[in-house]
């Protein structure tokens, strides 16, 4: 395994995104089906949830939204490259087709206005491109996802979507970086030594 430092980030992002574009599309979709699977097995019991919604090759969430029996949380990204800060809706899962339409970057976004109040979920699942045991993540870069962490109430499930070999010795933390509870891949579900609901 490998540790990422603050300076070489970049590097790293570069590589990871590159390993993920080599995967097959056969692959990527019995890893996606198998990682849905494990995260259920977290959060199923979850009545408030949030969650990014993809674009490959990142680890699939529209699969799961979709079959999600209850309304979740997912961020619209409209306001995103001038206020850096995630704003959210309910979007009702069988609704996902009529209510989203591809925004920023590519990534599906809810049509619906965005809500007035500050969200407080029981579960927060977000994205990473590597992610270490203690619970801290390689993000993509424009810290979306510290900035919606560091929002939310302490008691808030954080998992974190990967790709088994994405998880690293050590991924060393910036200033403003939120930790993870548990990471979820196709093999399973491995909690970190920050969470404190293991």
């Amino acid at each position: 395994m490998s540790k990422i430092c603050a300076a070489k980030r970049a590097e790293a992002r570069a590589l990871y995104r590159d390993r993920r574009s080599a995967i097959s599309d056969e692959t990527r979709k019995r890893f996606d089906e198998a990682r849905r699977q494990n995260l259920e097995k977290i959060i199923g019991y979850a009545q408030k949830v949030a969650i990014y919604l993809s674009t490959p090759p990142e680890p699939d969430t529209i699969g799961f939204v979709r079959s999600w029996p209850r309304p979740l949380y997912v961020p619209v990204l409209r306001t995103f490259p001038k206020t850096k800060s995630p704003d959210w809706v309910l979007l009702d899962p069988g609704r996902f087709d009529e209510l989203t339409r591809p925004g920023w970057q590519g990534i599906p976004e809810p049509t619906l206005e965005p809500l007035a109040d500050e969200i407080s979920p029981d579960v927060i699942v977000v994205s990473a491109l590597a992610a270490d045991k203690d619970g801290n993540r390689l993000g993509t870069g424009g810290g979306w996802f510290d900035r919606a962490l560091s929002r939310l109430p302490e008691r808030c499930l954080r998992v974190c979507l990967l790709y088994v070999d994405e998880i690293v010795d050590e991924v060393q933390p910036l200033p403003h970086d939120n930790s993870v509870d548990v990471l979820v891949t196709e093999s399973g579900c491995e909690w970190t030594t920050v969470s404190s609901r293991i």
